[in-house]
């Protein structure tokens, strides 16, 4: 991780692993029982929950060495509890798990499988502002699941879920791609990029400050992404 500058070295990670591999079973088994359920949850649900929640404390670790431990709002959003200030991310799709951690400020990560028989320009109508719309009638599903996983990364960051996903509001530049960060208005730091073939991946931490801007832009997500 020799690309970030200090203060903020290892202050920024995420990582992605398969739900049913040898990886994901020692996430588990790394890291503390989980007590608290949500109301009709499935075994492959609690499964994938225990694995986000294995990999967001590894990452944790790497950030600082104290006791981690996770817990969840009510809206179940995940929250990082330690002696510093950290904060987390957790998201799936399919058998693919993803988290994120941020000692910059919230973070919201979201992975999507694409789906190429969705009709992309009427939900981007229906979800996106009227420029986000247009990128979606002309660029078809590369612009809809881009701007829609940087909505979702948005909407995870602030814990206000899909109706910030939603919301018609302009959210998402035409420059959010590649891997390479942005800033945008409101404080944001964005990226998103392609992390294997028909998987996209987005990232969003609310207000950085100016040295954790300038660390970002420029570099590539992949250079802080850890290998699992």
């Amino acid at each position: 991780m020799s690309v970030v500058a200090e203060p903020y070295r290892n202050s920024l990670l995420w990582a992605t692993v398969e739900r049913e591999t040898a990886a994901a079973r020692a996430l588990i088994a790394g890291s503390p029982a989980h007590t608290v359920h949500w109301a009709g949850e499935s075994e492959a649900f609690r499964t994938r929950s225990a694995v986000g929640r294995g990999l967001a404390l590894h990452l944790l670790a790497q950030t600082a060495s104290v006791d981690w431990a996770i817990e969840t709002t009510d809206r179940g959003k995940p929250i990082a509890r330690g002696s510093v200030e950290r904060y987390i991310s957790i998201s799936h799709t399919g058998s693919l798990v993803a988290a994120a951690v941020s000692a910059i400020g919230p973070i919201g990560i979201d992975v999507e499988r694409q789906d190429r028989v969705r009709d992309f320009v009427g939900l981007a109508v229906a979800a996106f502002s009227p420029a986000e719309a247009a990128a979606v009638a002309a660029q078809g599903a590369a612009a809809f699941y881009r701007i829609w996983t940087v909505r979702e990364a948005i909407s995870k960051a602030t814990g206000d879920g899909l109706p910030v996903v939603v919301d018609r509001q302009d959210r998402v530049p035409n420059e959010v791609a590649g891997g390479k960060w942005i800033v945008s208005r409101g404080n944001w730091l964005l990226a998103h990029d392609v992390i294997e073939e028909g998987v996209n991946m987005a990232l969003a931490i609310q207000s950085p400050s100016h040295e954790a801007a300038t660390m970002a832009q420029g570099k590539s997500v992949a250079d802080l992404r850890v290998p699992i």
